[in-house]
């Protein structure tokens, strides 16, 4: 077999501080066949000066310079000029130890399409940071179903991605979103057949206090979830894979949904059942998935509302006295509107 080529995404804004530690951990990999496709995107510090430093001195190491438009836009410019068989991300204040690539290059050369493995997180101070969500669910290899991918935590730092997979597919990042690995991962698992799990093979996670997945942004995660879980269902649909991969859908949304807004407090998780709500009736969710939970609770009405109105999941009959003046019809296709 060739020798394998692994690109190496690494989106960098702002990061000086952390910037030479994260490449310096690539560039000293014991696997050299590496292609470091660096991003600078519109940063402002010295990033871009740093970057340019390590071009000239390592011919593996290719910089873009961009205009700031977010990680996806930067992650996106790398794919779009990247050759290696796999590609990877690496974020620009994280690490990663000098075995890293070579142990997971036996995973590599039987051709499996997506490759993860264990976080270690790191507070700033060096203390370590334990947290479910870093768990892999299984070890080694196995064959992709809707469990085990919902099951798996949506970075897509700690994964290698096949990347003959990604071109055919046309997967990408969303961009002008928050948590955009979610769509990005989420798409490249409905096409993976096999997948494998290296727990003994550590991505170092920087957690910062001012990143944005740690930071006052984290305090909207509830709502950003919403428009990630909208985007991933319509690409779903797009994509013809809806029927195919319900459940897979269905255990994502109960994951998002959980995770955040039960934790609200009552007058924001009240919005924010309004808009998961909003969401729901707009997909219809709700018929896709009768009488499931959260599907079911969102679209309910008030009790108010049900006084002037006769409803099941798929019909709402209005009337006036005991004449039915009105019929609406839910279907997968769009509303039906009966005047009588």
């Amino acid at each position: 077999m060739s020798e394998i080529t692994i690109s190496i995404i690494v989106p960098v804004y702002n990061t000086s501080k952390w910037l030479r530690k994260c490449l310096d951990s690539i560039i000293a990999q014991s696997y050299t066949n590496l292609e470091v496709i660096c991003v600078n995107d519109g940063s402002t510090d010295h990033s871009g000066e740093i970057l340019n430093e390590y071009a000239r001195l390592d011919e593996r190491v290719v910089v873009i310079h961009q205009e700031n438009a977010g990680v996806s836009a930067a992650r996106n410019a790398a794919l779009s000029v990247a050759n290696g068989d796999y590609v990877t991300c690496v974020d620009s204040d994280d690490w990663i130890p000098s075995s890293t690539y070579e142990k997971l290059l036996p995973w590599l050369q039987k051709n499996i399409d997506m490759v993860c493995y264990g976080i270690t997180g790191v507070s700033e101070t060096g203390e370590p940071v334990q947290n479910e969500y870093f768990n892999l669910p299984e070890v080694g290899e196995h064959v992709v179903d809707a469990h085990l991918i919902a099951g798996t935590n949506s970075y897509v730092w700690n994964k290698m991605f096949r990347m003959e997979l990604i071109r055919e597919n046309k997967v990408l990042f969303p961009v002008g979103m928050r948590y955009e690995d979610a769509v990005f991962f989420y798409i490249a698992a409905i096409y993976s057949k096999s997948i494998c799990f290296v727990p003994d093979v550590k991505y170092v996670y920087l957690i910062r206090g001012d990143s944005f997945t740690n930071g006052e942004a984290a305090k909207n995660r509830a709502f950003d979830f919403c428009e990630i879980l909208e985007v991933i269902y319509k690409e779903f649909q797009k994509r013809q894979m809806i029927e195919r991969w319900s459940d897979l859908y269905r255990e994502i949304f109960l994951l998002f949904y959980e995770q955040t807004v039960p934790l609200l407090p009552s007058v924001r998780q009240k919005k924010a059942k309004l808009l998961y709500k909003s969401m729901v009736r707009r997909l219809g969710l709700h018929l896709r998935y009768p009488g499931v939970y959260p599907f079911h609770e969102l679209s309910r009405y008030s009790r108010l509302r049900a006084l002037f109105y006769w409803r099941n999941e798929k019909t709402r009959v209005f009337k006036l006295g005991k004449w039915v003046v009105l019929r609406i019809e839910y279907t997968l296709e769009g509303v039906e509107k009966h005047w009588f």
